[in-house]
């Protein structure tokens, strides 16, 4: 089933028949957490609205009326920024995190079981010619307007934290979805 069918099948199960006649976009959402010390469970997009770009791209934990976006991608990276100087270094994620384990909640209802992060990494990914730090969804969950939606995000151990520095994980999930077209589709 085509992608863009998937979203409509779904949305028309939910009676948000509405979401087909939206115009059809590539959607990019993030969000970005501060790693602290002693926390080993994280929630990417739960209290979102208390950060802002760039640390994320949405103000609430759902999507705004007219937008879907079926799962297709989700990417992991972890940012190292030295706090004297606001320098930013992009790295793959420590251990401790690709040791982890990620879940998909809508509703508060878990839509995908928690899969290793361990399944990021190029060696373990079956996905041909990744980089590394994506993961393909074989099946495209789909978020629809106005559902609440959470990723958390449990670690094994604290990653190390060099002094002067913060560590900040970002989830980034890639797909197709909808945006609000009250003028009709190009």
């Amino acid at each position: 089933m085509r992608v863009q069918n998937k979203i409509g099948s779904i949305a028309g199960k939910m009676r948000q028949s509405n979401v087909i006649n939206q115009q059809g976009t590539t959607r990019h959402i993030w969000d970005t957490l501060q790693i602290v010390a002693g926390t080993r469970y994280y929630r990417f997009f739960e209290g979102v609205n208390t950060r802002t770009f760039p640390f994320t791209n949405l103000t609430d934990n759902k999507l705004e009326a007219g937008e879907s976006l079926a799962c297709q991608f989700i990417y992991i990276n972890v940012y190292d920024v030295t706090e004297s100087t606001g320098a930013i270094a992009i790295s793959a994620p420590p251990v401790e995190i690709y040791a982890g384990a990620l879940a998909m909640e809508l509703m508060n209802t878990i839509v995908m079981k928690p899969i290793r992060i361990l399944s990021f990494i190029a060696a373990f990914n079956r996905m041909p010619n990744s980089a590394g730090n994506v993961y393909k969804l074989y099946t495209n969950q789909v978020i629809l307007p106005l559902t609440p939606f959470t990723f958390p995000l449990h670690i094994s151990k604290d990653p190390t934290i060099t002094q002067g520095h913060a560590l900040y994980v970002q989830l980034t999930v890639e797909g197709t979805g909808s945006i609000l077209s009250p003028k009709g589709t190009l």
